[in-house]
């Protein structure tokens, strides 16, 4: 499928949460093997400076972590396109047929501002796309959902309630009233309308009429966020100081006011603050964010960081901070941060206070309270002890917390997609028999997800094997190893060595087939057709092999020449090239330290197994 991306802002230029969203959602899709391509808005000029032409005419290209990028310059849009839907006509019939020649299936849209234009293409070219309502832009021209007097507007009554609340130049009770009718217009055109979080699907629905919104959060990137919230060293026993991490545009919506207040309140609590966010927006904001930062050393200004950054700041904290003034729509950091087994104090607003009490990860503080914010931190702060963070936690372990926390709920039923993917092998094999503890203790239904043959073996009391989405086998791991089903199932269950050939000899207590090595006998009855097609599987282990041909073996007994050895501590493998002029593999166990084995590279050697050992396979 071919996924065109559509938002406001993308990275470098921008890395908050929705244009993280939008880079998981991009990397999640090229991993299933879709092509994807984001469109957004360059904001500040000079940011398509350097950047190659578009095949869509007056924009730019660029790739971001691998994932392409066309670029529509801000300054070629409506200059009320960043709080309106206002489109720009020039625009539509280059977007309409770029998207025709990109032979685009859908769209996703996670962010309309400024992008109505290329809704409105998608629209007349007829562009199928999902709407994902990342925050309330469209309900709400101040986006937040406050209006002029800091109250929570409860629901925009067709722009009406606009108008009378928040009626500030260029608006107007026309302009306000269209505005939601086109915000409507967009929403009832979309295939399918998703929030991330419950709340934000409440406020859309009761601010468009009972709109059908499906809720579905926002995903995180869980093995690429334990990579890079790498653990760091623990503190010295007995340590105090708190490190406390704010993650999120420095804007005043957010809240960071709030936090540095309380911060000012509690000089002698021993802690540091990581302050992550770009300023944007409001000068005199900006400055008193500059001259509160400068008068505490215990606060550090990290700058607009990537997805990797923020990774890293995770794996370094205590606490995350996230003191918004404003209902939150969703947040990603929060859901990271609980995922890394680190505690929050969030505001009780919106999505956030949602998920804490959800998680149970943390507090939910009263919005723009300081002085409730001081206590709490101060509290954390005196007595924590922080030498027993999760974070401190190898990733193994952290899995297994992670997987603890799940168990927490008493789920009937536990899926695992590839859990130990993370680990190396040393590692992944220690934890697969913890894990197996643990889930065997709890006594929960666990379905897994691997594909990793041993991993399976070792932790699954039955295996489901699938090929192209169909089901092949079902059985235990002894079952599947030792009696496959066909071709398939016996070449990826462990190691085996098939020999294709006709059915020459049926009886029922024996059965011969002929093949390019030689007849090969079986020690019970087939059942079919002489002549029909099949072949016998053996796995190395069975066959024996020796430099002298044995006396007291008759059949299954073929000679060649040994062309590849590799020793492997408990057992010997051997590459031997058959008189057919196919190679076989054998592996012999070492027995004994001191053990030495007489065959060496280019000997002529014999091998041999039992009548029972092999399986023949019908398909």
């Amino acid at each position: 499928m071919r996924i065109l991306i559509v938002l406001h802002q993308f990275f470098p230029e921008f890395s908050g949460g929705t244009e993280r969203v939008a880079l998981n959602l991009a990397r999640t899709a090229q991993r299933a093997g879709h092509h994807v391509r984001v469109l957004a808005c360059a904001v500040q000029a000079g940011a398509c400076d350097g950047l190659a032409a578009s095949a869509l005419p007056g924009a730019f290209d660029a790739v971001h972590d691998g994932v392409p990028i066309t670029l529509l310059p801000r300054s070629t849009l409506p200059v009320a396109a960043d709080y309106s839907f206002d489109i720009a006509p020039a625009w539509i019939d280059p977007l309409q047929s770029w998207m025709q020649e990109q032979r685009f299936d859908m769209a996703h849209v996670l962010h309309p501002m400024r992008m109505a234009t290329a809704i409105k293409a998608a629209q007349q070219c007829g562009l199928p796309y999902v709407l994902t309502l990342t925050d309330f832009f469209l309900p709400c021209n101040r986006i937040n959902l406050v209006n002029l007097r800091g109250k929570l507007c409860d629901e925009p009554e067709q722009g009406r309630r606009c108008a009378k609340d928040c009626k500030v130049p260029p608006w107007d009770t026309e302009s306000l009233g269209q505005r939601h009718r086109q915000a409507a217009a967009v929403l009832a055109s979309a295939c399918a309308c998703v929030a991330p979080s419950a709340y934000v699907a409440d406020r859309y629905r009761a601010a468009f009429d009972g709109l059908p919104v499906q809720v579905i959060p926002h995903g995180i990137d869980l093995l690429a966020l334990l990579r890079h919230a790498a653990p760091t060293a623990a503190p010295p026993a007995g340590a105090k100081l708190l490190t406390l991490g704010y993650v999120g545009t420095i804007v005043p919506q957010k809240g960071l006011q709030v936090l540095l207040q309380a911060l000012a309140a509690i000089p002698d609590v021993p802690l540091r603050l990581l302050v992550a966010g770009g300023l944007h927006g409001d000068a005199a904001h900006a400055d008193s964010i500059h001259r509160m930062v400068a008068a505490d050393p215990r606060v550090q200004l990290l700058g607009q960081l990537d997805a990797v950054g923020v990774g890293a700041m995770l794996g370094t904290i205590d606490l995350l901070c996230l003191p918004s003034i404003v209902p939150e729509s969703f947040s990603l950091v929060l859901r990271e941060s609980a995922a890394l087994g680190v505690p929050a104090l969030v505001s009780q607003l919106g999505a956030t206070a949602e998920l804490m009490a959800e998680t149970g990860a943390g507090l939910a503080l009263p919005a723009g309270d300081s002085a409730a914010w001081a206590q709490a931190i101060a509290q954390v702060g005196l007595q924590a002890d922080v030498t027993t963070r999760v974070r401190h936690l190898i990733v193994a372990e952290k899995q297994l917390v992670e997987i603890a926390r799940a168990l927490l709920h008493e789920p009937r039923l536990l899926l695992l997609d590839e859990p130990l993917g993370a680990l190396d092998k040393k590692l992944r094999q220690r934890t697969q028999f913890e894990l197996v503890n643990i889930i065997e203790s709890v006594g929960v239904t666990v379905v897994m997800v691997t594909h990793d043959q041993e991993e399976a073996m070792t932790m699954a009391s039955r295996i489901a094997v699938m090929h192209h989405g169909r089901v092949l086998q079902v059985g235990t791991p002894k079952e599947i190893y030792e009696c496959p089903i066909n071709r398939f199932v016996a070449d990826f269950i462990g190691n085996v060595n098939l020999f294709d050939g006709q059915l020459s000899v049926d009886e029922p207590d024996r059965s011969e087939i002929m093949t390019d090595h030689g007849v090969m006998h079986i020690s019970h009855g087939i059942g079919g057709a002489i002549g029909m097609p099949l072949a016998v599987a053996v796995r190395p282990e069975k066959i024996y092999i020796a430099k002298n041909r044995p006396a007291d073996v008759s059949v299954n007994l073929f000679s060649g020449k040994v062309r590849e050895i590799a020793y492997f501590g408990s057992y010997t493998s051997f590459v031997v090239e058959a008189a057919s002029g196919r190679t076989v593999v054998v592996t012999e166990p070492n027995g004994s330290r001191l053990e030495n084995i007489d065959i060496t590279w280019e000997d002529q050697v014999f091998f041999w197994w039992d009548e029972a050992d092999p399986v023949v396979l019908t398909q």
